[in-house]
């Protein structure tokens, strides 16, 4: 009897920390976008953000997300986001963008793809390891009449490891055409 009850307050005691939790990661990225907007004049936007994920983690989904920096003369605009971090591996976030991803700076260039995920495992100062994953990536310049693919690849890895005081990174591309 007194272990049901102490399970039933343990799992009503994380219930209440995970809400806890969720609702300050979502005025932390109010606070962020806001710091970003009032000192540099940065806008940045989740479309239709949601937190979600109860009991084993926490996910963040955005419709679309977008950055612009102004002084900088930089737009970037992409589809939808889904990142994820499990409570039992906090360090480890995993993320996926779908596309296109359109870069307005002094040039315009589209990149798009079928899949595009993203993996960090956060530490101090950089992160120990970052990943990236593409399908079928291909970058047009945006500013030809006619969208003149640039490149194209059937696949994309990026890999960054951190260790100590060296930094690896490595990169792989399966059947790149450059045009």
């Amino acid at each position: 009897k007194w272990l049901a009850v102490i399970l039933l307050f343990l799992t009503a005691a994380y219930s209440v920390a995970w809400f806890i939790i969720a609702d300050r990661v979502e005025k932390g990225l109010d606070e962020s976008i806001a710091k970003m907007r009032d000192e540099d004049g940065v806008s940045a936007n989740c479309a239709n953000r949601k937190i979600s994920g109860f009991p084993l983690g926490f996910q963040l989904t955005c419709d679309a997300v977008s950055y612009e920096n102004p002084q900088e003369n930089v737009t970037l605009e992409a589809g939808a986001f889904h990142g994820a971090k499990r409570v039992y591996d906090l360090p480890l976030t995993v993320g996926e963008l779908k596309g296109p991803l359109q870069i307005k700076a002094p040039f315009r260039l589209d990149l798009n793809w079928s899949t595009l995920e993203a993996s960090v495992r956060e530490a101090d100062p950089l992160p120990s390891r970052i990943s990236i994953d593409a399908r079928e990536l291909v970058a047009t310049d945006a500013d030809s009449a006619a969208l003149k693919t640039l490149f194209g690849a059937r696949k994309f890895e990026a890999h960054m490891r951190n260790e100590g005081d060296a930094v690896d990174i490595a990169a792989r591309f399966e059947t790149l055409l450059i045009k």
